[in-house]
């Protein structure tokens, strides 16, 4: 059986504390909007969500808010996209 979501989600957020809280410096925008978008939906509260893990996407967003500010309202505008350059897959387009 694969891991589900919230079980790779979390291991991100391990991951990141086992790095004493290091924070990419150009994180993916679409892996911060899943992450985002995760934390509030069903299968989250089904499984539940970690403090640790709402703090990683918090980090993330605060790094993509003093870089980018407003990426996360135009995430879906055609050039911003084309900016962000990355495919629903989290691949390089």
């Amino acid at each position: 059986m694969s891991e589900s979501p919230g079980a790779r989600f979390e291991n991100m957020g391990r991951r990141w504390e086992e790095t004493s809280f290091e924070t990419p410096a150009d994180p993916s925008r679409l892996l911060a909007a899943t992450l985002y978008l995760w934390i509030r939906s069903s299968g989250a509260r089904k499984e539940g969500v970690s403090d640790r893990l709402r703090e990683y996407v918090a980090a993330l967003w605060g790094v993509l808010d003093k870089k980018w500010p407003g990426w996360h309202e135009s995430q879906f505008d055609d050039t911003t996209a084309a900016a962000c350059a990355e495919s629903v897959t989290g691949g390089r387009i």
